[in-house]
């Protein structure tokens, strides 16, 4: 899989496209093949670091919050939605 990400707070030229393992849905998550995406304020103001308070400083991190797509895993506590 691959996704957009990031390993630095800071401007667009340190977005790369890279490959990415994502890890298996904990309780109360689920994960999501993404179909569509789109990129908000939000998203330019968390890759800025300009919202590090609430977000922390884990990188590497993914970008975009605004997303459409398919189920693909739930974790253990799920129950109203399916893959």
């Amino acid at each position: 899989m691959k996704r957009i990400q990031y390993h630095r707070y800071g401007g667009p030229e340190l977005m790369r496209l890279e490959d990415f393992e994502p890890a298996r849905p904990g309780l109360g998550e689920v994960r999501v093949r993404v179909r569509a995406a789109a990129a908000n304020v939000m998203d330019w103001k968390i890759r800025n670091g300009l919202l590090r308070i609430m977000t922390g400083n884990s990188f590497p991190r993914g970008f975009g919050t605004d997303f459409a797509g398919v189920v693909e895993a739930v974790g253990g506590d799920v129950s109203r939605i399916t893959p």
